[in-house]
This record gives C-alpha cells, sequence and structure tokens, in this order.
C-alpha cells in the first residue's frame, strides 16, 4: 500500500507540475499577444505618420508646380493678348476679300 501511495503521490505532483506548465503557457501567450498588439499599434502609428508626412511634401510640391504653371500660363496668355493687339490689320485687303466671297464683285 506504500507503494500505491508514493505513486498516487508522484502522478499528484506530475499533475501539479502539468498545471503549472499549463498555466505559464497561458500566461506566455497572454503576455505574446499584448506584445504583439502593442507592436502592431506603434508600427500603425509610425506607418499613418509618414504617410501624413509623405503626403504633405507631395501637396507642397504640388502646389508649387500647380503655381510655376498657373504663372507660365498666365504669362503665355498675357503675351498672346499682346500680340494680338500690336497686330497690324490690313482692312484694305480684307474689305476686299469680303466684296469677292459676299458681293462677287472683284477677283482677288
Amino acid at each position: 500500500m506504500a507503494d500505491n501511495s508514493k505513486e498516487i503521490d508522484v502522478i499528484n505532483h506530475l499533475l501539479e507540475v502539468e498545471k503549472a506548465a499549463a498555466a505559464l503557457v497561458e500566461q506566455g501567450s497572454v503576455e505574446a499577444d499584448k506584445r504583439l498588439s502593442e507592436a502592431r499599434i506603434k508600427a500603425n502609428q509610425e506607418f499613418q505618420k509618414r504617410v501624413q508626412t509623405e503626403t504633405e511634401i507631395l501637396e507642397k510640391n504640388y502646389e508649387q508646380e500647380l503655381s510655376k504653371l498657373n504663372d507660365n500660363h498666365q504669362q503665355q496668355v498675357s503675351s498672346f493678348k499682346s500680340d494680338l493687339l500690336n497686330l497690324n490689320q490690313n482692312t484694305s485687303d480684307f474689305n476686299k476679300l469680303l466684296d469677292q466671297l459676299l458681293f462677287n464683285s472683284q477677283k482677288v
């Protein structure tokens, strides 16, 4: 009977060790999940920060390029208008052409 009691004590001790090991594994799993969650949150925050920084840089570059293009466009339009205003008009030849086209009075 003494042997039987020792065997039961050993089995009980092994069950207690197994329960302790299971508890340690559970704690490790909880800790790992916690660390992964924290790392994921930190990585997302860093990603969002970098995206924001890059977005600001791209928007700044876009605004600068747009401003340059608008300035260039305005200069071209102003130059075109100036050229049109300074254009020498040949009204006599234009009137002759209109007479020929509309009234067929003379050949050009």
